[in-house]
């Protein structure tokens, strides 16, 4: 259901004041053409293999998180971009040129988005300490948009990007496709801190979260994907 303009900024303001870290769900607000989505969670990790079962009621939210390729038939960890820890296990990914950054969850239940070369240091010489991360394109880094982009400003598509605001984090995506140029345009007037992709695209964008009264809002069952980031309760 789409929400009045000031309506959404109600509910956003007071999840940035008060938070609900205790439940596990999602508050979403939509307008005609971009959604947003705050999981409520007191951990994060990331999920390779198989994805994550929509019946698990601990999880909130479920993405697919780093690009993801059929380098081999079956899964394997090669198959996600980028090195990457899982419940705090180190992996190798494929190298890939598009990651200029990624996101880090540590055990004590704080988080980082970084930019590559930082990233590449915390997972190899921090791995003890990290509970889960991943590698993706920076699109926006200490308040910066990044030059770098996997595709051009009038390039029509669906985005999500993950974001950092004042310590909270929330998901941005559009409700259906657009210009590259115009989704940035309204991720300039959020003035996030950092914002990092997500992995999107047909067949790759097998995601869900779950509403406050527990019920499921499931996006394209089909997957073949290779990982995503889930929000949830221990």
């Amino acid at each position: 259901m789409k929400q009045p303009l000031f309506r959404i900024i109600a509910l956003l303001a007071g999840y940035l004041l008060f938070g609900t870290a205790n439940a596990q769900h999602t508050i979403c607000t939509e307008t005609d053409s971009f959604a947003y989505r705050y999981p409520t969670f007191n951990q994060i990790d990331l999920v390779c293999g198989d994805a994550p079962d929509t019946t698990d009621s601990s999880i909130a939210l479920c993405m697919p998180a780093a690009f993801s390729a059929l380098i081999k038939p079956d899964f394997d960890h090669i198959n996600v971009a980028g090195w990457h820890i899982a419940s705090g296990r180190l992996y190798k990914g494929f190298p890939c040129r598009n990651n200029t950054g990624g996101f880090v969850y540590y055990k004590d239940g704080t988080w980082k988005i970084l930019n590559q070369e930082d990233y590449d240091k915390a997972v190899k010489e921090n791995t003890d300490s990290i509970f889960c991360a991943y590698g993706q394109c920076l699109v926006k880094w200490n308040k910066q948009v990044q030059e770098k982009f996997p595709r051009g400003p009038e390039w029509v598509a669906n985005y999500r990007v993950l974001c950092d605001k004042q310590g909270k984090l929330f998901f941005f995506e559009t409700t259906h496709a657009m210009p590259r140029a115009r989704f940035m345009d309204e991720l300039a007037k959020l003035d996030v801190d950092n914002a990092l992709y997500m992995e999107m695209g047909q067949d790759y964008n097998h995601g869900w979260w779950r509403n406050e009264d527990g019920s499921l809002n499931l996006q394209h069952s089909f997957y073949r994907g290779s990982n995503w980031v889930v929000f949830k309760k221990k």
